[in-house]
Order: structure tokens, then sequence, then C-alpha cells
């Protein structure tokens, strides 16, 4: 037009090409936004190119659909399947009726519980675990003896600092922290449980949760003393299970704007 107007000394340049249709966002924000290749707007010459024809429809280049779609409504059910139950104690009788309870109450657990009949055992696995920007996916019951040695360990692993752990040669190096330097370093397990045979302990393992567990481990610690009764332990445990499947949860129209689920690459299975 401009071209033109100059030859024929015509009126002044013709009407502009049509905003976009996000006022107040660049184009190339909007597209690197939503993790597709930048495509111009109607009549806008590519960099470094020559000027575009104008479409025949009017209505310019569209954009390629967004596909592979998971909605905040079926995101948890697409990784539940990974929730582990972890458990370190020597001998643990009611295990097999605490993990049938849990299926029973609709928790889709991966497998068999992980066994684990001494702590140092626990040690090992745990490193073996990826920590940092990962979604925890465990919960650990411990029995009293097995507590505070499986505390330190967590420790360990959030922490990096090994010396305060009583040494293994066939345990292994921590691995890397995943995420950037401000990421909170999370681990596989998400919660823990202490199992009690001896109700009379309950009192004072309970002040030692609070003074010492929690601190220790930065993480949600519970004491059930009714050992025998898989549903005491059970019904913690479901209570757990759902708090890990509700942290899973993307923001509202985070998912079904995106096309892509942002947060399942984040996730590490165990």
């Amino acid at each position: 037009h401009l071209l033109q107007s100059s030859l024929s000394g015509g009126p002044g340049p013709g009407p502009a090409p049509p905003p976009p249709p996000f006022p107040g966002a660049s184009q190339a924000q909007l597209w690197e936004g939503l993790g597709q290749a930048r495509l111009p707007w109607p009549n806008e010459p590519p960099s470094g190119g020559p000027p575009l024809a104008p479409p025949s429809s009017g209505l310019g280049p569209i954009a390629p659909p967004l596909t592979g779609k998971v909605s905040p409504t079926n995101f948890a059910g697409s990784v539940s399947s990974k929730l582990q139950l972890v458990w370190c104690e020597a001998v643990a009788e009611e295990q097999t009726k605490v993990h049938q309870f849990l299926l029973d109450a609709g928790i889709p657990l991966v497998g068999e519980p992980l066994h684990f009949d001494a702590p140092t055992k626990f040690s090992r696995w745990l490193f073996e675990q990826p920590r940092g920007a990962v979604q925890p996916l465990a919960v650990l019951v411990s029995g009293w003896r097995e507590t505070k040695p499986c505390a330190m360990a967590l420790k360990a692993a959030r922490s990096g600092e090994v010396s305060q752990l009583r040494p293994d040669a066939r345990r292994p190096e921590l691995r890397p922290i995943t995420g950037g330097p401000d990421t909170k370093v999370n681990l596989a397990i998400a919660s823990m449980v202490i199992t009690l045979r001896n109700p009379e302990q309950k009192d004072r393992i309970t002040t030692w949760v609070e003074q010492e567990g929690v601190p220790m481990t930065e993480m949600d610690v519970r004491v059930t003393c009714d050992s025998q009764s898989p549903g005491s332990l059970g019904e913690i445990l479901v209570e757990a299970f759902n708090q890990i499947l509700a942290q899973m949860q993307p923001p509202p129209g985070v998912a079904s704007m995106l096309g892509e689920d942002p947060y399942s690459k984040k996730l590490i299975s165990l």
C-alpha cells in the first residue's frame, strides 16, 4: 500500500493488519507460552523472508490443534497406580491384611508392599530413589525399633549429610538432586506411620514424634498402637495415600489449556 500510494499520489497507507487476538501479549510470548511453534498473524511477513500473500480465506494461518490433553479430573488417575506401601519391621505380621484393606478401600497400589526387615536395607533402597523435584508416592510403615534409624536415613537423603548414619559399605551414594537450586528436596516417601506393639509406649513415642520425629524427617509422622487390627492402621494409611493424590492434582484448567500434562514429566516411578 505504501508503494502504491507514493507512485500514484493517492491516499496514505491502507488499513493495518488485524491485531493479535490477545491484547497485551506479544505474538512470540503467546506461542512460546503454549509450547507450540510460532505462526505469523495474517499478512505478517516472516522474519527475514518476503511478505506473505493475502490468504484467500481471509483468516490467515491456523495453529495446529493441541493434542494429548489430560484434564484435571483424570490426572491423578493416570499415575495413581504408582502408589507404593513400604514397610520396615523385623516381622510384619499384619502386612498382608493391611495391604488387602487398602485395596478394598480403593487405593490402587503397585504390586505387593516393599518389606525391609532392617533399617539398613531400607536406607539402601531409599538412597537409590530420585530426590528433589519429584512427587512422593510412597508411605512408610515402621516398627518402633526401626523408626529412629529410618528417620535418620530420611533426614540424610533430604539434606545430603550422611555422617550421622552407621557405616554401610553396601549403601549406594545419594542420587543428584533434580530441579533448580531453589527446589525443595522431596523424597520417594511422603509420610511415615509408626506401629506399636506395646500400647504403653504411645505417650512417650508421641512426644518423640512431636519434638524430634517431625523436625528430623520434615514430613507427617503418625503413631498407631492397634497393630493387631488392620482397620486402625489401614484407615491412617488410606488418609495418607489420599493426601498424596490430592497433592498430585494440577491447578484447575492448566492441563486442558496447555494440551498436555505439565506435571507428569516430573513424576518418577518408584
